[in-house]
């Protein structure tokens, strides 16, 4: 009868002298390298911004980005003017204004949505034949009028509010090269909106 550990005993005392090669070993004529070969490294590329608009002034020769990293609010600015009270209190109106456009986009949105409800609800008041009945298109021609008024009017508000309010930062950079002539700061971008 076969007797599996003397097999194995016997097999492993072959291998161990070089007798017997088992099925699973490598040919001879294979060598495992040395040095094992690496695939050529990739290369990352950091995510395009294309919508950032980098905004630049320079100060003593150095060039400086005007925004923070999270908003265009001209913050880069405060260390600079920092000690001209008036060029501060100028940069913090033009924060201030900033933030308040926003509120010109939920009116607006606020708009859209005035003249979706009032498409919804004149669906239902229609006539036998499926048509709008009477009610129905005052309710519609109210919530178009209405809606299209708030939402261009709010972004009439906001277009012209950021014209106006960038003056405000030119004011600010205005009011410290006056305090500080030996030292300006140049704006490399135009404090206006153009269309």
């Amino acid at each position: 009868m076969w007797n599996p550990r003397a097999i194995s005993a016997t097999l492993c005392l072959s291998l161990a002298f070089g007798h017997v090669t088992p099925a699973w070993a490598a040919p001879e004529d294979l060598s495992i390298p040395q040095k094992p070969s690496a695939p050529p490294p990739l290369t990352v590329k950091g995510p395009a911004d294309g919508f950032r608009c980098q905004r630049y002034f320079s100060h003593q020769g150095k060039v400086l980005t005007c925004d923070s990293y999270t908003r265009i609010d001209a913050e880069n600015l405060r260390p600079v003017i920092q000690n001209v009270p008036a060029a501060v209190s100028e940069l913090n109106l033009y924060q201030r204004n900033r933030f308040r456009v926003r509120n010109a986009a939920y009116t607006g949105s606020l708009g859209l949505l005035v003249i979706l409800g009032g498409w919804i609800l004149s669906n239902g008041h229609r006539g036998a034949s499926g048509n709008l009945n009477a009610t129905g298109r005052s309710i519609l021609n109210f919530s178009l009028i209405g809606g299209a008024a708030i939402t261009g009017g709010s972004f009439l508000y906001a277009i012209s509010f950021i014209k106006t309010n960038e003056t405000h930062l030119g004011n600010a950079v205005t009011l410290y090269n006056q305090a500080h002539p030996e030292s300006p700061i140049e704006l490399h971008f135009t404090t206006g909106i153009s269309f």
